[in-house]
């Protein structure tokens, strides 16, 4: 009901918006969050279209405090930040031989992705929140997000995912791994239609040793020393020895 309610509130948006009613449909969306210690972000989005091509696009945003907006794909002063019903978007006009399904990557920074000062939650945790809502595009055949923590840090728990799993039991798609040198969490969802919402709440924090493993490796280290001496001194006491 939430979901379908979701829909109906999208489309009655875009259609206040005074948008055209063939809605622009891409074949992936792939967005890059690099997180940096101060709680800014580096975002990267890819976006590659199928179908007929619209000649202008808007791609929501929900961040404010935005910097260094770059494109590639795109024409000198075909990408701008607008407001529609208080919303934010990135406005792109389409080339003229966007029929050929083309490859645009947008690219800027956000100040205050998650809050970085003061004190941290407990254990050490900061919060971290992803979201995205389809507002813009009438089908994602291919949606995927990446979310690549401050080196040194670790993903702590999720508490919460959407969509949530369609059974009991099932797994959310949303993976984690070592990419680049950096811990990243990665949604990646097919099939995302128009009001579809994608969000992940989690917590993260720095990463520490166990306390049990430098015991380990400091008792290995003196075992080490105390072997090599009582090798060294058996080897002193061979050489002094007379022989026959």
């Amino acid at each position: 009901m939430k979901k379908k309610a979701s829909r109906v509130a999208a489309l009655l948006f875009l259609l206040g918006m005074g948008l055209t009613g063939h809605a622009q449909e891409l074949s992936r969306y792939a967005e890059t969050v690099t997180l940096a210690a101060d709680g800014s972000a580096a975002i990267r989005l890819l976006l590659e279209f199928r179908g007929p091509v619209v000649p202008r696009l808007l791609v929501p945003v929900r961040h404010r405090s935005v910097r260094g907006l770059q494109a590639k794909g795109l024409a000198p002063g075909a990408l701008r930040w607008v407001e529609k019903g208080g919303k934010r978007f990135l406005e792109l006009d389409l080339p003229a031989t966007a029929a050929a399904a083309p490859r645009i990557e947008i690219a800027f920074t956000v100040d205050g992705y998650f809050k970085a000062a003061g004190r941290p939650g407990p254990f050490g945790n900061r919060a971290l929140d992803y979201r995205f809502v389809n507002v813009s595009f009438s089908g994602i055949d291919n949606f995927s997000a990446a979310l690549a923590l401050p080196d040194g840090h670790v993903f702590n728990a999720v508490d919460r995912f959407i969509p949530e799993p369609a059974k009991a039991g099932m797994v959310a798609p949303f993976t984690i791994a070592q990419e680049n040198g950096r811990i990243t969490g990665r949604i990646t969802l097919d099939g995302i239609g128009l009001g579809d919402e994608v969000a992940l709440s989690c917590t993260f924090k720095k990463a520490r040793r166990p306390p049990q493993l430098l015991f380990i490796l400091l008792a290995l280290a003196i075992a080490y020393l105390v072997f090599y001496r009582d090798v060294l001194k058996n080897g002193k006491n061979a050489a002094a020895k007379p022989r026959p």
